[in-house]
């Protein structure tokens, strides 16, 4: 574990600035134009799904960015740390092509970072990682017992979880992505969490 945590990547200034310029392009274009009332609103409107569109896509890159810091912060079995680090993503989302990007420039460690789409609890074979989906929350404890004599961090996606089974949750704290972890559901599983990350964890 190298007790940091990579603040720096959660902001991607290039991309953000495009879309940023693209949506005042769009307002001052409309603005010029004498159009009328209607047509005015329907640019407003056209402008805002924009902007959700890219708050959507931050919030993505924020979670895959948190995942990647939490692979780097807990220390697994001495089997575990040869080879490849493995995170499944159980459920359609935006998140796995977000970790996959991550993956093809980062390391965790010496070890290069797999990301594999799960669908069925056969797959659960060797994880470092399993991110449940909100939707599929309800598998927990399926998944709990699937993976209870294995070192797989599971991390989950809505409140209540934790007390629950799960290693980490990630939640919405006044719009800001933040974390809870359950230290001894991860000792359980034969992990350590390191200290670095339990202090920037949000406190029960």
């Amino acid at each position: 574990m190298d007790n940091k945590f990579e603040y720096l990547h959660l902001f991607r200034f290039n991309e953000f600035y495009k879309k940023l310029f693209a949506i005042i392009f769009v307002i001052n274009y409309f603005c010029k134009l004498n159009f009328d009332y209607m047509k005015i609103i329907l640019s407003f409107c056209f402008v805002f799904v924009l902007i959700l569109q890219v708050k959507a896509q931050d919030d993505d890159m924020f979670k895959a960015l948190y995942i990647y810091n939490f692979t780097k912060n807990v220390d697994w079995p001495a089997e575990y740390k040869r080879g490849d680090l493995v995170i499944g993503i159980w459920g359609t989302t935006p998140l796995f092509s977000e970790m996959e990007k991550l993956a093809n420039k980062k390391k965790s460690g010496s070890q290069n970072i797999v990301v594999r789409k799960v669908n069925n609890l056969e797959m659960l074979d060797k994880f470092h990682v399993l991110y449940l989906t909100p939707s599929n929350s309800k598998l927990l404890p399926q998944v709990l017992a699937s993976t209870s004599s294995k070192p797989c961090l599971i991390i989950t996606d809505q409140v209540g979880l934790l007390a629950k089974g799960s290693c980490i949750n990630l939640l919405k704290v006044n719009g800001a992505l933040k974390y809870e972890v359950n230290e001894t559901n991860i000792t359980k599983k034969g992990m350590k969490i390191s200290r670095f990350l339990l202090e920037l964890a949000i406190k029960n």
